[in-house]
């Protein structure tokens, strides 16, 4: 599977590729752009970056922004009415409450032994900050490393309990998973782990 990704910066481009090395890991993963712009840059380029990817033979392509201050379903509607009708059914949307960084701290576990996180801080609104620097993302110039870096993390991550809280956070997540799997399943990608039934 070739899978095009439309995103705002190297986390998040790092956080769609840990998810496609634990979720699909023979597919084949190329972004439209390498080089960091906000979300309002990626709807307003949303089209244009739909053709790119699909003349790069794109199987399914992943658009995924954070929701900043706003609804996170809002910019879900915003982002959906801004792929090309031809192109729609090729595409699957993500948005994260606030930031990428709030999804990372969905596993607690994971933020607890490899960020050092204690209970106080994994309920922090906006963990941004402290996600990078304890990954230390802002001392690694080399965007390949950046990105690798957010994806080993990610890789790791167990959403099992995720995909049943009720927690904004988690919806917001669990509603892209089920999208993403879906997808996966009608292509055949009968790998695709089902989080649901997990215990």
């Amino acid at each position: 599977m070739r899978i095009g990704l439309v995103c705002e910066d190297v986390v998040h481009h790092g956080f769609l590729e840990g998810l496609q090395r634990a979720w699909c890991a023979d597919a084949v993963v190329h972004r439209t752009h390498e080089r960091g712009i906000g979300r309002g840059a990626v709807i307003r380029e949303l089209p244009k970056a739909c053709v790119e990817l699909s003349d790069w033979g794109a199987d399914v392509i992943c658009v995924f922004v954070d929701g900043d201050e706003d609804e996170w379903h809002d910019v879900l509607q915003r982002l959906q009415g801004k792929l090309p009708p031809e192109m729609r059914h090729l595409a699957i949307c993500g948005v994260a409450v606030r930031n990428v960084e709030c999804w990372m701290f969905l596993d607690t576990n994971r933020a607890r032994s490899e960020l050092g996180c204690l209970d106080h801080e994994l309920g922090i609104e906006d963990p941004k900050g402290l996600v990078r620097v304890r990954l230390g993302l802002d001392e690694i110039a080399i965007y390949a490393l950046r990105k690798d870096t957010v994806a080993e993390y990610v890789e790791a991550m167990s959403f099992e309990v995720a995909v049943r809280s009720n927690s904004s956070r988690s919806k917001s997540f669990t509603r892209f998973y089920d999208e993403a799997r879906g997808f996966a399943l009608r292509k055949n990608c009968n790998d695709f782990p089902n989080l649901h039934d997990r215990e």
